[in-house]
């Protein structure tokens, strides 16, 4: 019995072991198992905070790809650099976003893991002009640039459009060819991930419908 490891493909989508068919497998993940669905909660009621969080696991997840490594132990780090390369679209510079990361790893995506909600450095309005309002504080009354982040208002809306944008022309490299160093750390990733080197795992009961990660 076959199973399926993505919405569109089943397991012997992975027989040939070629990067185009992995790149497919991944495409389909994403889009379907992430970028779909957090569209989806987007236009329901009360369904932003829902959809970000489903958007803040973008982050690290890419820079894995991107690396061709684990995150394991490094998931700040990851996520950090991941979030920094999507969200230059916004025009905020590097050093502070490398700081946004920081506190909406710590404040989203921990504090709604670990404490079922975001914590309070965070506001969420699908109605903001910008995908990121950073609020910093003033020192002598002028702002001081390099001072902790008071606040920041995200547009779950508007992180979606920066997402989509990101995988799209990551896809378009990592189709190309001629990009060895990127098609390669790819492949490696998902050697790492998926367990392609592995044995296939032993199911004990009727698989029916399972889908495989």
């Amino acid at each position: 019995m076959n199973i399926k490891i993505s919405p569109n493909y089943d397991d012997t989508k992975l027989d040939s072991k070629s990067v185009d068919d992995l790149i497919d497998v991944f495409e389909d993940r994403v889009k379907y198992w992430l970028l779909e669905p957090a569209k989806v909660l987007l236009k329901t009621k009360n369904g932003d905070i829902s959809s970000l969080c489903l958007l803040l696991t973008y982050f690290e997840g890419i820079t894995i790809y991107l690396r061709g490594k684990d995150s394991k132990n490094k998931s700040k780090a990851f996520f950090r650099e991941g979030f920094v390369e999507v969200m230059r679209s916004s025009g905020i510079n590097d050093d502070l976003l490398g700081r946004a990361a920081d506190l909406i790893y710590s404040d989203a995506r921990c504090g709604f893991f670990h404490d079922g909600c975001f914590r309070s450095r965070i506001l969420v309005s699908p109605d903001a002009s910008h995908d990121l309002i950073i609020t910093l504080p003033k020192k002598n009354g002028i702002i001081d640039k390099h001072g902790d982040i008071e606040s920041i208002i995200i547009n779950p809306n508007l992180i979606l459009l920066a997402i989509e944008s990101h995988f799209e022309h990551y896809l378009r490299k990592v189709r190309d060819v001629s990009n060895k160093e990127i098609r390669a750390n790819f492949e490696n990733a998902c050697k790492i991930k998926w367990a392609l080197d592995k044995p296939p795992v032993v199911i004990g009961l009727d698989p029916g419908n399972i889908t495989s990660p």
